[in-house]
């Protein structure tokens, strides 16, 4: 049984979940920022010391990390595996840019994937949040419940790796870092 809080009590919890979120924003856009100048600076010494360079395309991928790094119109992009590593990944849909500029989107079942997703869309969206999505087994009743009119990115356990798009909610199963950047080639137009 849940006990009874006071409005004052709901109040102060949301706010502080507000700022802990803001924070959180803060040092994602910081981390952002700082890679991307430390990309900068590394990529110019990178041409001379003959680092691991892989051609996609019109794209040119560098390795950096882990994983990979592109530039598009002036923007970097990271990424942890090459497009070519991602071709058997089954994306079904349309996706534009355009769909989730200066929208609120939404991850439900939230991992490490969804990071990766953000290091693509972050610079548009108008900001993220973890939610539930309507008609799914949701833990948390803190969380708000969506329903596919919104930008919802929903991460299902299943065995094969593939996305898919039903209204506005996208689908990632099976290797979710896998899918993710297969999303983001697609929606990125690189794939």
């Amino acid at each position: 049984m849940r006990k009874i809080q006071t409005q004052l009590k709901l109040i102060r919890r949301k706010n502080i979940i507000h700022i802990v979120l803001y924070i959180i924003v803060a040092i994602m856009i910081g981390l952002l920022v700082l890679s991307t100048a430390g990309f900068a600076i590394m990529g110019n010494r990178s041409e001379n010391s003959g680092a691991s360079k892989e051609k996609y395309g019109d794209f040119e991928f560098v390795k950096y990390g882990g994983g990979w790094a592109t530039e598009l119109q002036g923007q970097v992009y990271y990424f942890s595996y090459l497009p070519q590593d991602v071709e058997n990944v089954s994306v079904i849909g349309f996706y534009s840019l355009q769909d989730y500029a200066n929208k609120p989107l939404y991850f439900v079942n939230t991992n490490v994937a969804a990071q990766e997703i953000l290091g693509g869309v972050n610079n548009i969206v108008e900001r993220y949040q973890e939610a539930c999505l309507e008609g799914f087994n949701c833990t948390s009743t803190d969380l708000p419940v969506k329903n596919c009119t919104s930008n919802v990115i929903v991460f299902r356990k299943e065995n094969n790796t593939k996305v898919w798009q039903e209204e506005n909610c996208v689908y990632i199963s099976g290797n979710f870092v896998r899918g993710a950047d297969a999303f983001l080639y697609k929606i990125l137009g690189i794939r």
